[in-house]
């Protein structure tokens, strides 16, 4: 007996990645995906699709990389001398 498989829903598509799918879709046109030419327009789109998420993440992945840190509030050194009345480490 066959039993349906159902798959847990897609999760849906962010705006940057559908706005670089645009972005590749008017300047590349339907066919082409990365300078080179795909007959199959499903493929195609879905070329496109996987280039927008790897661009996305790289820029996500590089503002991460490149943000600075922020600094750190000055810390008071501390001297590690013998006390002179007791001859013990002072902190």
């Amino acid at each position: 007996m066959y039993a349906p498989i159902f798959f847990p829903p897609a999760d849906p598509v962010s705006a940057p990645v559908l706005a670089v799918e645009r972005a590749i879709l008017a300047a590349e046109g339907p066919h082409h995906v990365g300078g080179r030419y795909v007959a199959d327009a499903r493929l195609a789109a879905d070329l496109r699709r996987t280039e927008a998420e790897r661009t996305v993440a790289t820029a996500r992945r590089l503002v991460a990389l490149f943000t600075p840190i922020p600094s750190v509030p000055a810390v008071r050194p501390v001297t590690l001398a013998p006390s002179a009345t007791t001859g013990r480490m002072a902190a």
